[in-house]
């Protein structure tokens, strides 16, 4: 398992405390207020209070900018990232003459960005 996706799932279990928080306080009806009702008389009606409901909502609006803005980043990066590898590589190749060495370099280079490719997939899957 990545760093990208330790931290993803992080921010997921985080944005799904905030949504359960959103939902428990829109379900809390600690609210009395004396209404009349359609036959004309008076009865209680038990509501959320908005403010927790309005808290609880901007929570879960930050925590979703959060993590899609990890996404965005982790894809910048991830490009970023890519082009340095491939440049680093393309350096590394022009100057070894000995065949088994470029055989390690090219070994090595190829993982790093099967790597990032698996991290940038995922990143780009996340942020659909």
């Amino acid at each position: 398992m990545s760093q990208y996706e330790i931290e993803y799932l992080q921010k997921k279990y985080e944005l799904r405390q905030a949504e359960i928080a959103l939902e428990e306080a829109q379900n809390a009806k600690d609210q009395v207020r004396l209404a009349r009702n359609a036959s004309g008389g008076w009865g209680y009606i038990y509501t959320a209070n908005q403010d927790n409901v309005d808290s609880a909502r901007q929570t879960y609006e930050d925590r979703l900018y959060a993590m899609q803005e990890f996404n965005q980043k982790t894809i910048e990066e991830a490009q970023s990232t890519w082009l340095q590898l491939n440049q680093e590589f393309a350096e590394a190749m022009a100057q070894v003459q000995d065949p088994e060495k470029a055989a390690e370099i090219e070994a090595y280079y190829t993982e790093r960005m099967a790597n990032l490719s698996r991290v940038l997939g995922l990143a780009l899957e996340n942020n659909a």
